[in-house]
């Protein structure tokens, strides 16, 4: 997860990340918990809705969501 990125999407888009949280019906606080501190999973669902709502291209998806994961899978 790269909240920088995420983070400077929402402001490409002169947002907030508490504006989208509220447009996409996702509270803060499990907002940050999840995107990032990390505490929680993210879930494809709110990948979904988020993408849609920053108008993300499937490279910014896996740049943003997936960057650890994928490459931590690589190196097996």
């Amino acid at each position: 997860m790269n909240f920088n990125k995420l983070k400077a999407k929402v402001i490409e888009l002169n947002k907030t990340i508490s504006q989208m949280c509220n447009d996409c019906h996702i509270e803060k606080s499990g907002f940050y918990r999840r995107f990032y501190n990390g505490s929680d999973k993210v879930t494809i669902k709110e990948i979904k809705i988020i993408s849609k709502y920053l108008n993300l291209t499937h490279d910014e998806i896996m740049d943003i969501f997936f960057t650890e994961n994928v490459a931590q899978h690589a190196n097996l």
